[in-house]
């Protein structure tokens, strides 16, 4: 189960996954787009669609109410469905809370919880944390006293296994990395030339640093001209290509695109995938990422924990905190598409479908024989 849309994917593999090892599923979610601020219908087979109160801002009573009415709602079809396994995707962190509250009263249904996000800690605005300390530590605990009643604990990246060890260290909790289908699309570098030619890939919001970016961009635009594949939308679309134009050569702004050839054509003719956030937004892997690398892109990256060694480890982009960036003008086309191929390679080692599905049997192995000898 899960309340946000952008858990899809995630929710999507773990069903086709526990149907394979004969489990009956429900899908129990809401009925409001999270991220558009709409109503939507999933037309996927046994799924609950639980309408949620509607909220157009992130830190609002009218968000914790509607969390709070779901979760509810949430508690009640676990009631009517008496399953045997729960699956819960934690955020809302009240999920967690009435899920805990049905353990209790039923201590024989196995309960998997998995931490996609951590809330509050991903909040962007440090100075809004400082404000909101108070519920923010409301939320948590809610949270971190919930998973100590679940069986098992997976969490979206190492960077959110050691925060949340951190917080409650008696808590079993285990990395289950994401997944996407893999591309198949051939990789190559076709950029034009004596260009540094550079991909912004999802949404242009809130998170991101748009201050970062310019101020790489301008650092590298010193060197050779930039040119700045924009693929996606969002609130801060119009401010991004307005002050990053300055700097580039040329920008060309795609909007959303979704067919995987096109998206690889354009990851194709560029050197490397922008992806950069708010130093104050906690998080260690994003689905972003997983899009560049698949796509044989490698990272101008400021993501922590997971992403900043992957990036070091491999050598598949720069970590640009870390990292003199300078020398970016000096890779040959041959370097850049060497390191596009080693991308792909993390990519097939970390995040495709083949070694979650094995990464699900090393953890959930003996829930499976457990049930079975009920």
């Amino acid at each position: 189960m899960s309340n946000f849309n952008y858990y899809g994917l995630r929710i999507q593999y773990i069903q086709t996954y526990l149907e394979q090892k004969g489990y009956d599923v429900t899908y129990v979610t809401g009925d409001y787009d999270t991220m558009n601020r709409q109503k939507y219908t999933l037309a996927i087979s046994n799924i609950v669609q639980i309408p949620l109160i509607q909220y157009k801002k992130n830190i609002s009573f009218e968000r914790i109410h509607s969390h709070y009415a779901f979760a509810k709602k949430v508690y009640q079809q676990l009631e009517m469905i008496q399953p045997d396994v729960i699956y819960a995707m934690v955020p809302p962190n009240f999920v967690a809370h009435f899920i805990a509250k049905y353990k209790k009263k039923y201590p024989s249904v196995r309960v998997i919880f998995d931490v996609f996000d951590m809330w509050p800690e991903t909040f962007p605005s440090g100075s809004s944390k400082t404000l909101l300390s108070l519920p923010f530590y409301c939320w948590q605990t809610l949270r971190t006293k919930a998973l100590s009643k679940a069986d098992y604990v997976f969490s979206e990246c190492d960077l959110f296994k050691e925060r949340l060890k951190e917080i409650q260290p008696t808590l079993n909790v285990q990395t289950l990395y994401p997944c996407k289908e893999n591309c198949d699309e051939d990789i190559a570098y076709t950029p034009e030339e004596d260009v540094l030619p550079l991909c912004y890939l999802g949404s242009i919001n809130n998170i991101i640093d748009i201050d970062k970016i310019e101020e790489m961009i301008k650092v590298l635009s010193e060197y050779k001209p930039i040119t700045l594949h924009v693929i996606g939308n969002g609130e801060k679309k119009e401010q991004f290509i307005e002050r990053l134009s300055v700097f580039c050569q040329h920008i060309y702004d795609y909007g959303n695109v979704y067919d995987a050839k096109k998206k690889q054509d354009i990851f194709n003719q560029c050197a490397f995938g922008i992806n950069i956030l708010k130093p104050t937004v906690f998080i260690g892997l994003t689905l972003k990422t997983l899009d560049y690398l698949n796509g044989g892109l490698p990272l101008l990256n400021t993501v922590s924990g997971d992403t900043e060694r992957l990036v070091f480890e491999y050598s598949i982009g720069k970590n640009i905190k870390k990292e003199n960036i300078d020398n970016i003008q000096s890779l040959t086309s041959d370097d850049i598409l060497q390191m596009k191929y080693r991308a792909k390679d993390v990519f097939m080692h970390y995040f495709n479908q083949r070694e979650y599905n094995q990464r699900l049997d090393e953890l959930l192995g003996d829930v499976f024989t457990k049930e079975n000898d009920r």
